[in-house]
């Protein structure tokens, strides 16, 4: 993978994500904490590849995964109101079937395209599925942390915040 790939990606992202956050469109407020969810993920995800010794190309990975691993959030919302899988469909799953659907990764070998798509499956799953290979197995730790790290951010804020429409909806008391 190439920056400019990654440019690129970025922007059929952009393209794709940028209606869901309109002023005046319903849930737009909730797409926006998703969107600065996405963007503070991919810096810490491209940190940590950094930190391990991956070289570019890894960490592009890196990048792309945490870009795109809530894609599924914003159609998620939109169509069920809400942010939890358990109550509507797995983000996960709707993220690659979105990816999919939009030729997203059109430019990416296969081998690093199923490097995504296993990590975004894998990324909110209790169990990381056990037959992929070091490095898909590698991209998946490092997108779930990555997002864990920043959902305590999303989380606390969220609590902290004296609105009663809370975002995040763990179905806590």
């Amino acid at each position: 993978m190439t920056e400019k790939i990654f440019y690129k990606i970025n922007a059929e992202f952009e393209r794709y994500v940028l209606p869901f956050l309109r002023n005046g469109r319903d849930g737009a407020d909730n797409h926006r904490v998703k969107y600065l969810h996405t963007e503070m993920v991919v810096d810490i995800a491209a940190e940590i590849a950094a930190s391990l010794g991956l070289g570019e190309n890894g960490i592009l990975l890196c990048k792309t995964i945490a870009l795109l691993h809530d894609l599924g959030r914003f159609e998620q919302f939109e169509m069920y109101g809400t942010f939890s899988d358990t109550r509507s469909v797995n983000h996960a799953e709707l993220a690659v079937s979105i990816m999919e659907r939009e030729d997203l990764l059109y430019r990416l070998p296969v081998g690093e395209k199923r490097s995504v798509y296993k990590a975004i499956l894998n990324h909110n799953r209790l169990v990381i599925e056990d037959d992929l290979t070091d490095e898909e197995m590698l991209y998946c730790k490092i997108i779930r942390d990555a997002d864990k790290v920043d959902i305590y951010r999303v989380v606390c804020n969220d609590y902290l915040s004296i609105s009663s429409n809370k975002v995040v909806g763990l179905d806590l008391p």
